[in-house]
């Protein structure tokens, strides 16, 4: 028996359809596995930028496997931007949120299985976190890292320089060793592309744990953001995904 069948199935639940029509399910999408996309995409954070794309590519996937696809999403924070500030106590935190939010809206509304697409530091865990609990068939789609930055000119010209490399800026700076001008140019174009900053700290790190323990499909956490191969990944993890089919869930019947 399907976990959805509780909220969708039997007369007793005309009410539920009721709502779940007004979202644009059909009498044919009731007796589908009904699929938590659970995506932390928000216009804060560069690593989750791009997450909206890939779970359009989810969601497809979804339904060629015979699923129903709904999205929610949970709160992201951004470790660097929330670092050096009262905001640095809120990252560690965040993880119970995450975990909590998908949790509970997992159970509230029946889901079967469950997809979570993440990519940064607090973020990775907390949906561990919530797959643990929950105990249902899930696949992670990783967003992957941010490609480098190549100076074309100056100090570091041709030297591959990530996120983390701006705070040796800001020294250089007060030491009289670069100009305002040249640490401008680099705050500019440092952060290259959507993507988890370029590095082995916790985001990359978290996704390639993901990976290494089987909750994604290899090459997912080390693909970078930018690149196209990242989408076809999204298709294949999705392909992996156990979904339970159980009985039809009728509308007349208990």
């Amino acid at each position: 028996m399907r976990r959805s069948e509780k909220v969708v199935g039997g007369p007793l639940r005309v009410g539920h359809r009721a709502l779940l029509r007004c979202a644009g399910l059909t009498d044919e999408d009731f007796q589908k596995p009904i699929v938590a996309i659970v995506n932390s995409w928000n216009e804060v954070v560069p690593g989750l930028m791009h997450l909206k794309q890939l779970a359009h590519h989810v969601k497809m996937g979804i339904r060629e496997k015979g699923g129903v696809p709904l999205e929610f999403n949970t709160i992201a924070i951004c470790d660097g931007v929330a670092m050096g500030h009262e905001g640095t106590r809120a990252p560690l935190p965040s993880r119970e949120t995450i975990a909590d939010s998908i949790e509970l809206m997992t159970e509230a509304h029946g889901f079967d299985p469950m997809v979570c697409i993440c990519t940064c530091d607090k973020i990775v865990p907390g949906m561990l976190m919530a797959a643990a609990r929950l105990d249902i068939p899930t696949v992670f789609v990783l967003g992957g890292g941010m490609l480098p930055f190549k100076p074309s000119y100056g100090r570091f010209k041709g030297r591959e320089m990530t996120a983390i490399d701006v705070a040796e800026i800001f020294e250089l700076m007060q030491r009289g060793e670069i100009d305002a001008e040249y640490a401008k140019y680099v705050e500019e174009n440092i952060c290259t592309t959507a993507g988890a900053c370029a590095g082995m700290f916790t985001a990359n790190t978290m996704q390639c744990l993901t990976e290494v323990v089987g909750l994604t499909i290899p090459m997912m956490a080390t693909t970078p953001a930018a690149y196209s191969a990242k989408l076809r990944l999204a298709l294949e993890a999705v392909e992996q995904l156990w979904m339970p089919t159980g009985r039809k869930s009728s509308q007349v019947t208990s």
